[in-house]
């Protein structure tokens, strides 16, 4: 079982002052990043990721206008409060009317939690 954290960045600082000259546009990303199954093959590619760092980042503009934050906040929300609890239906033969259930609470987390991070967004 793989289990992913979130861990805060060691002299985050210093890394946001570094990346913020490039002005990256928003969007998902990560690094290395190979175009193609065959660039992943190279030894380019593999010093690359041999040699680190590796991460994935999502770029949210400040300013960024309530419904996008919205919108991008909830669905992220909504997957977490939610979808794990599918598969105990699914495997475990939990009630599906419980599982719905749950769901629906997470479906009213997610919207709080949307709306609190569009309203509070900078």
């Amino acid at each position: 079982m793989v289990t992913i954290m979130s861990l805060w960045l060691p002299k985050e600082d210093d890394v946001m002052d570094a990346l913020r000259p490039f002005s990256i546009p928003p969007g998902e990303y990560h690094m290395p990043y190979a175009g193609t199954m065959k660039e992943m093959g190279t030894p380019e590619f593999t010093e690359k990721m041999n040699k680190g760092p590796m991460a994935f980042m999502t770029v949210l503009e400040s300013g960024a206008d309530y419904r996008s934050v919205f919108r991008f906040a909830g669905c992220t929300a909504l997957i977490g409060y939610s979808a794990a609890l599918w598969q105990n239906s699914i495997w475990y033969k939990r009630a599906w009317s419980s599982t719905l259930q749950s769901t629906f609470d997470g479906l009213v987390y997610a919207l709080f939690t949307a709306g609190i991070f569009g309203w509070l967004w900078p």
